[in-house]
């Protein structure tokens, strides 16, 4: 409480000795020296105002009264005063005591002023003064001087408000050139409204609570502000001074005060799960409304008084008479109560929950209508004076404006940042203001939902908002904090500038520079969107300025212009080449617009040149084509800053626009060779390029026009999906492969090497397919001893898929056996496919007991298979006789040998007389078996084995 009054009196410590001045310098005065010690001419201008001043705010019961008393506690409390008693415990002495560093925030010209008007009447000694008489003294005496002062300036401040006094135009300035165009900014033109000069919005700040402050509201009726707080306190404040009239103890946390529309009364709730309802004249407690049994948080009477309601934690709200008699009790939330307000026009209640639903309520305590509007609970309500709209905050950030009693979504404002607390419809219906725990609080038209305002701030929060009765100033609770902050409502800026005079010049929008305009608001000098264009090339500009609100208009006003001879304009600033490149400037390249200048004295000058050459020069030159720019050849782009001058001075230096691009990689190597079917592996040495400035990540080769039916690129980790994209790196690594598709087609493409900005011509690649025969039959079967032909279904090849009878078939490891020219009638060891295809060739069996066994290579003249050896069907007319039966049958080895022999000799003679006798015996196998069948051989070259067919 002491230090708000200590803050608020030393905003305005300084006296001014203004003796005559004119009622109509009022405005200007009232902020230049709000503190007239000498004059009472202000009170001539304004008497009558001055009286219905003092009549609205009990000044002469309250604050002449109050005032002086809370400047001595003030003094008091901070150890200012010192006091002395007798033995009887009387006062003695009083004394007041300024140390020479006084406590932060405390003006030293107001301890002065306090202490001048105190010596007056008052001298310390040892004198014994009766306690009374000297505090009474002290009072009078601070009373009758200081408090004059703040009468002057409170009723000063009041009556410059109500005057709707012009803006005040801060900066009116241009520096220009001849032809120049200016984009102007609020160093340009600027305006500010003389009740918030600063533009911070922030009026002043009462302290006096101990905690948080949970809820402001004004009294309709007059300027009168209740605060409720956690500290267990409700504190009534002058709304105009910002001085504490009141304080009443709750005793536990309040989170909710309302007044009564018409009679000195308050209701408040909060922790102590009590509604209380007090008289604000007398600092008394009427009655107490018990019935909730969790806290209470919010309170409101109707617009009549005659009613009250309390919503509180246990999910109830109760409807009592003004006359503390129950009504209703409202029962349907399924989750805590955070807000409850009356409609003004209906009586209706209507209540947010933490449930999300918003209920309204008939008069008779009836559930009327559910809305959900919000997804997160509801945290605070407003009601549109009208009764017709409803305002409702979300615990998910969102403000929504509702229709009632239908609760159609009307609007949803959008722009307020931080965790919004707290929201108020003004009396007159045309705005909502907002608080966010981030001290941010907003202003917003009710029509369309626009943000006309935000303050930001507050650095304690904003924890709750309220508009004063004529929606001019805003009450604030700290969320953090202890304090009550007073804001401006005027919403800034809503300046309009009027031009009129205009000479050698016009205003105009930027993007349309050939209109010209006469009228602009500051919100668009701000977003920089209005240009002043100089116009004829040796005459200055000039023009008046007037800025108005809306209400009331500055007078026109000359400009301060600093004007120069025009600078050229750069027009063209743009260079393309290459890497390397030397190329011949012209007016598409480097151009001024400046009709007024020779093309010699337009000078160009070079500046941060990077990777080329390029001298100053003068526009002559460039009309002669006489300029050349040339790139160093590096991998760095061309760069520079280019500044044009002619005899009026120098326009700041840009950076050029330049269009540039390296040498394209160059394709050194472009081929391949292949086989038919073959899956090769592409190295360096089929693909290549060479890069002065790319990396080989950064060179990518493309192919363009394969043939996928006969070949394909593809990445090796991605064998089944072809590719027509890879880097160089990939090359190096090793990772794509081509793919033939077969037969004796030949793919065709072209490629071309790229880097990041240029790229190679396509270069059609080198491609060889080395044709390869393919065996596709190697079998024959072979009897022992007989002759065999060989055709193409034994011996067969093939080249690129189709059947070719020049090729030539070479024999090699033969054993068992030759091959046979039928037509030469002599042995061979090669021979075509042609041959076999006619018939030519056949095979003869050596008669050994040996199954023959021999390879093929097939070659096309200048490739060759690799040798494979050849499927070879054996049948044998022999028979191996099982010597080991031998002992098992007679136990002597040599007898049982001779048994078995003529066994299987008798049986084998009955079944194959003639065969047997063409084919002699064999021998090198040891003891014949007891009963053999016709042998069949089985031998897959070069390791032949047999297979034995026994029957016992």
């Amino acid at each position: 409480m002491f230090a708000s009054l200590v803050l608020r009196l030393a905003e305005h410590s300084s006296l001014s000795s203004v003796e005559n001045f004119r009622c109509t310098d009022l405005n200007t005065l009232s902020k230049q020296a709000p503190l007239m010690s000498h004059s009472n001419s202000w009170k001539q201008c304004y008497w009558d105002e001055y009286q219905t001043f003092l009549a609205k705010n009990h000044i002469d019961e309250i604050c002449r009264t109050k005032e002086a008393t809370y400047i001595f506690e003030l003094l008091d409390a901070n150890g200012f005063v010192a006091r002395t008693y007798d033995n009887k415990g009387d006062l003695k002495s009083l004394q007041i005591n300024f140390p020479s560093v006084l406590p932060q925030n405390i003006h030293p010209s107001f301890f002065q002023k306090v202490y001048n008007a105190i010596t007056r009447k008052i001298s310390f000694n040892t004198q014994t003064f009766n306690s009374n008489d000297l505090q009474k003294d002290a009072l009078n005496a601070i009373d009758e001087i200081y408090t004059e002062y703040r009468l002057k300036e409170i009723f000063l401040e009041n009556l410059h408000i109500n005057n709707n006094s012009p803006p005040i135009l801060t900066n009116n300035q241009l520096n220009i050139t001849r032809d120049g165009i200016v984009i102007l900014t609020d160093n340009n033109l600027n305006a500010t409204d003389p009740d918030d000069p600063t533009g911070t919005g922030l009026m002043r700040t009462m302290l006096g609570h101990g905690d948080m402050v949970a809820s402001v509201i004004y009294n309709p009726q007059e300027n009168l502000l209740a605060s409720g707080s956690w500290d267990g306190s409700i504190k009534l404040w002058n709304g105009t001074t910002g001085l504490i009239l009141h304080s009443l103890v709750e005793g536990e946390k309040v989170y909710s005060v309302a007044f009564h529309p018409t009679m000195p009364r308050l209701v408040s709730g909060g922790e102590s799960k009590v509604v209380k309802v007090w008289d604000t004249d007398n600092e008394s407690l009427i009655y107490n409304l018990i019935g909730h049994n969790n806290f209470i948080t919010s309170v409101a009477y109707n617009s009549k008084g005659s009613k009250i309601l309390s919503a509180s934690y246990d999910q109830t709200i109760r409807i009592w008479n003004a006359d503390a008699s129950l009504l209703h009790i409202l029962t349907g939330h399924t989750n805590y109560i955070t807000v409850a307000i009356f409609n003004p026009v209906t009586d209706e209640v209507i209540s947010g929950s933490a449930d999300d639903t918003i209920k309204i309520w008939k008069e008779d305590g009836s559930l009327s209508r559910n809305i959900t509007s919000h997804t997160n609970g509801v945290l605070s309500l407003s009601i549109h004076p009208t009764g017709h709209k409803l305002a409702c905050l979300g615990n998910d950030n969102s403000i929504s404006i509702l229709s009632l009693p239908d609760g159609y979504l009307l609007q949803k404002l959008i722009g307020q940042e931080g965790d919004i607390t707290s929201i108020a419809f003004n009396l007159q219906g045309d705005r909502l203001v907002s608080g966010s725990t981030d001290g941010n609080i907003c202003i917003w038209n009710e029509k369309d939902g626009s943000l006309l305002r935000s303050i930001a701030g507050d650095i304690d929060g904003i924890n709750s908002v309220a508009f004063n009765s004529i929606g001019e100033e805003i009450a604030s609770g700290s969320f953090y904090g202890y304090a009550v902050k007073i804001w401006t409502a005027h919403v800034l800026p809503s300046f309009i500038f009027t031009a009129s005079n205009i000479q050698n010049g016009h205003f105009a929008n930027v993007y349309e520079p050939k209109n010209p305009i006469t009228t602009f608001h500051l919100h668009e000098i701000q977003s920089k969107q209005v240009c002043f264009i100089q116009e004829h090339c040796n005459l200055p500009p000039n023009y008046l300025i007037s800025v108005s609100n809306g209400f009331t208009s500055t007078e026109p006003t000359a400009p301060n212009i600093n004007y120069k001879g025009t600078l050229p304009i750069l027009t063209r600033n743009r260079v393309t080449l290459k890497q390397g490149q030397i190329i011949t400037l012209t007016t598409d390249n480097f151009n001024v617009s400046d009709s007024c200048t020779d093309p010699l004295l337009v000078k160009f000058s070079i500046s941060n040149l990077q990777h080329g050459q390029l001298s100053s020069f003068d526009l002559q030159g460039i009309l002669n084509q006489q300029v050349n720019v040339t790139h160093d050849g590096s991998c760095g782009a061309l760069s520079y800053e280019v500044a044009v001058a002619n005899n009026y001075g120098s326009t700041i230096p840009v950076a050029g626009n330049v269009v540039y691009t390296n040498l394209p990689p160059a394709l050194t190597t472009n081929q391949i060779v292949f086989y038919d079917q073959e899956k090769l592996t592409i190295t360096i040495q089929n693909l290549n390029a060479t890069s002065l400035c790319a990396k080989p990540s950064e060179i990518i080769f493309t192919i363009n026009g394969l043939d996928p039916q006969i070949g394909s690129f593809v990445e090796v980790s991605k064998p089944t999906v072809p590719t027509t994209t890879f880097t160089l790196k990939d090359v190096f690594s090793e990772q794509i492969q081509f793919i033939h598709s077969g037969g004796c087609h030949i793919p065709s493409y072209s490629v071309y090497a790229s880097d990041l900005t240029s790229h190679s011509n396509p270069q059609p690649a080198n491609v060889t397919l080395k044709k390869i025969p393919h065996i596709i039959n190697n079998a024959l079967e072979v009897y022992q001893g007989q002759t065999t032909p060989v055709t193409a279904i034994n011996l067969s090849s093939t080249e690129c898929g189709q059947a070719k009878e020049d090729l030539m078939i070479l024999i090699t490891d033969l054993a068992f056996g030759y091959f046979n020219n039928i037509q030469l009638k002599k042995n061979v060891t090669f021979f075509t496919q042609g041959m076999v295809n006619n018939g030519t060739i056949s095979f003869t069996h050596d008669g050994s007991n040996q199954a023959p066994h021999y390879n093929i290579t097939v070659c096309n003249g200048s490739t060759c298979t690799a040798s494979i050896a050849s499927r070879i069907t054996y049948h044998s007319n022999r028979y191996d006789f099982l010597y080991w039966l031998t002992p098992l049958v007679t136990g002597v080895p040599l007898l049982g040998a001779i048994i078995t022999s003529l066994i299987c000799y008798t049986k084998y003679k009955k079944s194959h007389p003639t065969i047997l006798e063409k084919t002699p015996l064999l021998k090198g196998h040891g003891i014949f078996s007891s009963s053999i069948t016709n042998s069949k051989v089985t031998t897959n070259t070069p390791y032949p084995t047999k297979t034995f067919s026994i029957n016992w």
